[in-house]
């Protein structure tokens, strides 16, 4: 049977971190240098919260915003962005309101992004050929 103070060592060794507060049995490992993140997006009377690593609060909402800039005649996305600590159950910075639109270039580390959890409440959006 493996320590878990080995998988701890070996992850660190790698350049990532074990995060904690994680629940028994679980080992969960978090890039250096990302951050993590929950993010929230209302559109069509539905919000969306989106937890996910990023570098920054900028890369996390340009990526999470391009999804909603596909949408034809969307001109801008607003994302409000805070960086959340999974040990503390608590946010670190408080929101940040960030608006993408589709012209934006994407921010430094974008291509880093992690997405781990995803909740929406409200209204579901319609489909179109649903019958």
């Amino acid at each position: 049977m493996t320590e878990q103070p080995e998988v701890g060592n070996r992850a660190r060794a790698s350049g990532v971190t074990p995060l904690s507060g994680v629940s028994a049995g679980c080992q969960v490992v978090k890039p250096k240098g990302l951050k993590t993140f929950r993010c929230r997006v209302r559109a069509s009377g539905c919000t969306t919260t989106v937890e996910c690593l990023a570098p920054t609060a900028a890369a996390a909402a340009w990526v999470i915003a391009r999804e909603g800039l596909h949408d034809e005649g969307v001109s801008w996305v607003q994302v409000a962005v805070s960086e959340w600590s999974p040990a503390l159950a608590d946010y670190i910075v408080p929101d940040n309101v960030i608006i993408v639109a589709p012209a934006d270039p994407a921010p430094e580390g974008a291509d880093q992004v992690v997405f781990y959890s995803l909740a929406s409440e409200g209204k579901a959006p319609t489909t179109s050929g649903a019958g």
